[in-house]
């Protein structure tokens, strides 16, 4: 099975890099705003346990006195959901793979915090979530996306700085 992304098509057992893939700020209002998204190309998951995804996605929190939400959806389904208390880095990690019935994988939510200011970030917390039932066929286009939402008004208040997606077709 070949992979096509970003214009190149990616023979058999290679890795496919899709690139920095940039990312946005909550805006001026409480609603849920996407901060990053990525298609998984159709019919990278056609032969199951013959395909594996990993995407990163890195942001920020604002020190905004506002509650704050950060979500990951796989097509219009949420597969996680964080409300961070005092914090001011995240990472998610979105990890697909194959296996003998089905698709499946895992989120892993990571927050981080200075203790000082000018020093740098430490873990300060880490939410791992599954994820089952991922299309053994996508023959469309599967959308993998970040949101975030305060509960009032608080433009940058979430950031997603960007992210990148890795895509090994083990065949």
């Amino acid at each position: 099975m070949d992979v096509r992304l970003g214009g190149s098509t990616v023979v058999g057992g290679a890795t496919a890099f899709a690139g920095v893939v940039p990312g946005t700020a909550t805006g001026d209002d409480s609603n849920e705003k996407t901060l990053w998204s990525y298609a998984i190309p159709a019919n990278v998951f056609t032969e199951l346990g013959k395909a594996i995804l990993r995407a990163t996605i890195l942001g920020r929190f604002a020190q905004a006195a506002v509650a704050k939400k950060l979500r990951v959806y796989l097509a219009s389904t949420l597969v996680a959901e964080l409300q961070p208390g005092d914090v001011e880095g995240w990472e998610a990690v979105v990890l697909i793979v194959g296996s003998t019935s089905q698709q499946a994988g895992n989120i892993r939510l990571t927050t981080y915090k200075s203790n000082a200011p000018g020093t740098p970030l430490v873990p300060a917390g880490l939410m791992i979530y599954g994820i089952l039932g991922v299309p053994a066929d996508n023959a469309q286009p599967l959308i993998l996306s970040v949101t975030g939402q305060t509960d009032a008004p608080a433009a940058g208040a979430i950031t997603a700085e960007g992210g990148f997606v890795e895509i090994l077709n083990a065949a």
